[in-house]
C-alpha cells in the first residue's frame, strides 16, 4: 500500500469511528443493559477492515445486505460480520449500519456494495452457530442489528441486554 493509500483508508477508518461515535449517543437501553446500543456492541467487540474487490462473477444487490451476506455465508462458507460501513457518496448519512462478509482469507467480501462505493468498514465477526440461532429466534437474516425488510423486529434487545455468549464472536483472522 502507497503512503497516499495508506494515508486514505486512516482518514476513512477515523471517519466511521466519528459515525459510530454518533450512533453510541443514542441508546436503545440504560446502563443496565450490557450495551446500551449496536453500536456499542460494535465499538465493543468489532475491528477495521479495509474494503476489497468482491471476487466473485455474480452481481451485488445495494440494499439488501443482510439477506445477500447471509446466503454468501451459508454458500462460500465465509463469515458473517455486521456492523457499520462508510460510504462518502452517500451523503448526509455516509456512515451506517451493514453486513458483509469475510472470505477465507480474512478479506472483506461485499455482496451488497459495489466495488469503490465503500472506504472503511468495521464489525464484527459472527460464528456460524450463533448466526443461526438468531435468526431463528428472531426471524430475520440481520443477526444483531435492524433488518430493513423486516423492521418491526428491531434490533437484538436480548442480546443487547444480556451480551454476547462466548461463542458468538468469529476467530476469523483477517489480512491487512
Amino acid at each position: 500500500m502507497t503512503a497516499d493509500a495508506n494515508q486514505s483508508s486512516t482518514a476513512a477508518s477515523d471517519t466511521l469511528q466519528e459515525w459510530i461515535a454518533r450512533y453510541r449517543q443514542l441508546p436503545l437501553g440504560d446502563e443496565s443493559w450490557v450495551y446500551t446500543s449496536f453500536a456499542e456492541l460494535v465499538v465493543r467487540h468489532g475491528q477495521a477492515y479495509e474494503p476489497a474487490a468482491w471476487p466473485m462473477p455474480d452481481a451485488q444487490h445495494p440494499g439488501r445486505c443482510f439477506h445477500v451476506a447471509r446466503r454468501w455465508a451459508e454458500e462460500a462458507g465465509w463469515t458473517y460480520v455486521e456492523g457499520f460501513v462508510l460510504v462518502p457518496s452517500e451523503i448526509p448519512f455516509s456512515g451506517f449500519e451493514h453486513a458483509w462478509c469475510l472470505t477465507a482469507e480474512g478479506r472483506v467480501a461485499d455482496p451488497a456494495l459495489p466495488d469503490g462505493w465503500a472506504t472503511a468498514y468495521f464489525g464484527v465477526p459472527l460464528s456460524d452457530r450463533f448466526c443461526r440461532e438468531q435468526r431463528a429466534l428472531r426471524g430475520t437474516d440481520a443477526v444483531l442489528t435492524l433488518d430493513p425488510v423486516k423492521f418491526w423486529e428491531g434490533a437484538n434487545t436480548t442480546i443487547l441486554r444480556q451480551g454476547l455468549p462466548s461463542y458468538a464472536v468469529s476467530l476469523t483472522e483477517r489480512t491487512a
